[in-house]
């Protein structure tokens, strides 16, 4: 199964906290995850159910083009090579928001992707870009 989710992708922050100690939810981060569960359930197939066995899911993250590649960037980029992306936000943050949006719609709980991997890229078409199997269904065991 393959999925688009366009726009930049964004990371899961910690949860903050304020003077009185309460802790919160940037609503950056509740509005994003909303935003990529209504882009992936319209790409569902009628019918869809979670997935229920182990998951191996491929993600790569796509960011806008620096405003100032440096002579080197723009060479990768005109040899059509993948310009990777080794500044903020890390990896494991971005997928973290991304597989909490996941859980219920496309597997059941984050916890069954097994496998994978994660890249980083920059485009010019910001969006992020999975690619998920299962490796067995559960289903009624």
């Amino acid at each position: 199964m393959r999925l688009e989710i366009k726009g930049i992708p964004m990371a899961k922050q910690s949860m903050k906290v304020t003077r009185s100690g309460i802790k919160y939810r940037d609503p950056k981060v509740t509005r994003e995850e909303n935003n990529i569960r209504s882009q992936v359930i319209q790409q569902l197939p009628k019918g869809f159910k979670p997935f229920t066995g182990p998951i191996f899911q491929q993600v790569t993250f796509f960011f806008p083009f620096n405003k100032h590649l440096s002579r080197a960037e723009k060479e990768i980029v005109k040899r059509g090579d993948p310009l990777f992306k080794s500044t903020k936000p890390d990896r494991d943050n971005l997928l973290k928001l991304l597989n909490d949006a996941l859980e219920g719609i496309i597997f059941i709980n984050d916890s069954q992707v097994c496998g994978g991997a994660v890249s980083k890229v920059y485009d010019n078409k910001p969006m992020t870009v999975i690619e998920i199997q299962e490796f067995y269904n559960l289903e009624g065991q």
